[in-house]
């Protein structure tokens, strides 16, 4: 994608970021924008980066604000705060809305994205697609649907960048260099052993197969976790949760979930759907979910929730399929 490209899909995320950021937004709407996030895995990576502006910092980052409160901060940026202060208010443009929401997106994707000097390796997938992978220290990673994958191996450490996604992991041990995947949810650390990372919806969800791992989840206070072969960790906004693991099927083609909110079945079904999935009523989002879904028949999947859920499968525009509460 050229530059300039590049800059027109970024702008449209944001313009999309700030409208969605309201509480009117219609069905007709969200259906417009699951298509376009749809379009290009190069449109889902400039969402995800205007998205991690708001959320980035776990527990402690601060909420966002809505439409009438950006409206009302007219500070551009020309001068110094103190100065603005006390000087006379004006109305912001739309553009300078956009136009602080890319500072803050640069500074975080930079931050998220630095990593230390040594061989890089880039995996990407596009929707429905699995990648397979020997890394340069031993391990190997099979890299499931739309998901990209970052590594960078030094001669003290063995650095992964999983911004979205999920991908297994079969780690070599070298108890001189740390393995560690880095998610905007948390960190996973793991000196061996096999673990899946799942990066679904708000939530990262870690699989341990073999051996353990430490993670860290984001946030000032957060406190690490321990988790171990047959244990799951849930990290979301309200904590990190341990339970008994499910399998890790997605490899065979199969999406297997045991009370797992439905969001997050979603956001995952998603990354295979030809055509996407797009939930009108937040009220759905909660709904727990146990089953399986085979990734080649996602659409009938959808077709059957009304079976087991109070809720009605409609088509939207661009082909994409519209839950809504059963009224």
């Amino acid at each position: 994608m050229s530059p300039r490209a590049a800059d027109k899909v970024a702008t449209e995320a944001r313009e999309w970021f700030v409208r969605l950021l309201d509480d009117d937004v219609s069905a007709d709407e969200l259906a417009l924008w699951q298509a376009w996030l749809a379009r290009s895995p190069a449109h889902r990576d400039a969402w995800d980066r205007a998205a991690d502006a708001w959320s980035w910092g776990g527990e402690g980052a601060p909420q966002r604000p809505s439409i009438a409160e950006l409206a009302a901060d007219a500070y551009d940026g020309s001068a110094p705060v103190a100065h603005w202060q006390g000087a006379p208010r004006r109305a912001v443009r739309p553009a300078l809305i956009a136009a602080s929401l890319a500072v803050a997106v640069l500074g975080t994707s930079a931050a998220f994205f630095a990593m230390p000097s040594g061989e890089a390796q880039a995996i990407t997938t596009a929707r429905a697609e699995h990648k397979q992978a020997a890394l340069a220290d031993g391990s190997k990673v099979e890299v499931g649907a739309m998901t990209g994958v970052q590594v960078r191996m030094s001669d003290a450490r063995r650095e992964v960048k999983l911004d979205r996604g999920e991908a297994f992991f079969n780690v070599a041990r070298d108890p001189r260099r740390a393995f560690v995947v880095k998610t905007p949810f948390g960190a996973v650390n793991g000196a061996g052993g096999a673990f899946n990372v799942d990066v679904a919806g708000k939530q990262l969800c870690i699989t341990v197969t073999e051996g353990d791992v430490v993670v860290q989840p984001a946030g000032l206070f957060a406190k690490p976790v321990r988790v171990t072969a047959g244990q799951q960790l849930v990290v979301d906004r309200s904590g990190a949760t341990v339970a008994a693991s499910s399998p890790v099927t997605w490899t065979r083609g199969r999406l297997e979930y045991r009370n797992v909110r439905l969001s997050v079945v979603i956001a995952d079904v998603n990354r295979y759907a030809e055509h996407p999935i797009v939930v009108r009523d937040s009220s759905i989002d909660n709904l727990e979910y146990t089953g399986a879904v085979k990734t080649d028949a996602t659409a009938d999947w959808a077709k059957g929730l009304p079976a087991a859920f109070p809720l009605t499968v409609q088509p939207g525009q661009g082909g994409v399929i519209v839950l809504s509460s059963r009224s």
